[in-house]
């Protein structure tokens, strides 16, 4: 998919202390749970994906995306605890993409200065081959 959702990914299984791997077994253990669900809440609420593409990375079909998605809103209108952790880890991830996005644009920016370099260097080198030449035509002109 993209960088933003392997940060996801990162920064809920840092957080629930579940390890990447555990994700994709399949298991109903519920911190492991409650980590793929937000997972999959989350690349859909920074809209990284469909259903069937965010689902697929878990083994998991688009009817239990759509359900795991009514299970975080029931979270949040019903468990203040787990209300808030979804609410820390939307700021988290928030700044994430900020910043990813500063970083994208830098790299833009990097790559058009790259593209100016590399036409200077070859100016730089046409113009050492006229000066040579030049010189090449004042020793034959003495």
């Amino acid at each position: 998919m993209n960088d933003l959702y392997d940060h996801i990914e990162y920064v809920i299984c840092a957080g629930e202390d579940v390890s990447p791997e555990e994700l994709h077994t399949g298991t109903r253990k519920a911190k492991v749970l409650f980590a793929r669900q937000m997972i999959m809440y989350f690349a859909d609420e920074f809209a990284i994906g469909t259903y069937e593409m965010i689902a697929s990375r878990y083994e998991q079909d688009h009817a239990t995306f759509s359900h795991t998605k009514k299970v975080i809103n029931n979270y949040i209108d019903t468990d203040k605890f787990k209300r808030g952790k979804i609410a820390y880890y939307r700021g988290v991830l928030c700044g994430v993409q900020r910043v990813s996005r500063k970083i994208d644009a830098l790299l833009a920016m990097f790559n058009i200065l790259d593209k100016e370099l590399a036409g200077l260097e070859q100016r730089y080198l046409n113009l050492q081959i006229l000066v040579e030449n030049l010189k090449t035509e004042l020793i034959e002109l003495k």
